[in-house]
């Protein structure tokens, strides 16, 4: 037991040493002012080499000839790019499509919830009273109610009034008799 013991009591500081390390390591690199020096000095400190992060590292650069297959390759990248580029061209087109379709949907239903708050004049075909509120069908098909009071209205049956829209999608009744306030029911 007590070597288990003292055992990771001795991982815990090693790693704990290692750790520090590392860190003073990553820490020289991040130092360095030249891009490609701190490059270096990461990926030394990735490949676990321990090369002090204060040497110049040069990259080495071969001067290669071109040859006949080097220039194949150039020219089917050339060509791939450039059925990328179409592509994302095609891409580019038919999401103008679709903006202008969606828009063009937006407008329209726009439109249709305007023409909604549009007020209109029409003639009363029908008129009762149901549990005290005074309901009326116009010759447009639609039915409305009286919120307000039932005896001023007195709307009778071939008299033509004007649905006016009021402030937060309310409406009013104008007739000969007055201004009432009315909601539709259908």
């Amino acid at each position: 037991m007590k070597k288990i013991i003292v055992s990771t009591v001795l991982l815990i500081c090693f790693s704990y040493v290692a750790n520090a390390q590392e860190i003073e390591d990553i820490k020289k690199c991040s130092l360095i002012n030249d891009p490609m020096k701190r490059l270096a000095c990461f990926d030394n400190l990735v490949k676990g080499e321990s090369e002090s992060p204060k040497d110049e590292v040069k990259p080495v650069v071969e001067k290669v000839e071109p040859k006949e297959t080097d220039l194949v390759i150039e020219e089917d990248v050339s060509t791939s790019s450039e059925e990328i580029i179409e592509g994302q061209q095609e891409k580019i087109v038919s999401l103008e499509r679709r903006i202008k379709r969606i828009t063009r949907q937006r407008d329209v239903e726009k439109q249709k919830n305007e023409d909604k708050y549009q007020s209109f004049s029409a003639t009363v075909v029908s008129a009762s009273l149901i549990n005290y509120k005074f309901r009326f069908k116009l010759d447009n098909g639609e039915t409305w109610q009286l919120t307000d009071s039932v005896r001023r209205a007195g709307l009778k049956k071939g008299e033509t009034i004007r649905i006016v829209p009021g402030e937060m999608r309310s409406f009013f009744l104008e007739s000969s008799k007055g201004r009432f306030r009315v909601k539709k029911i259908k």
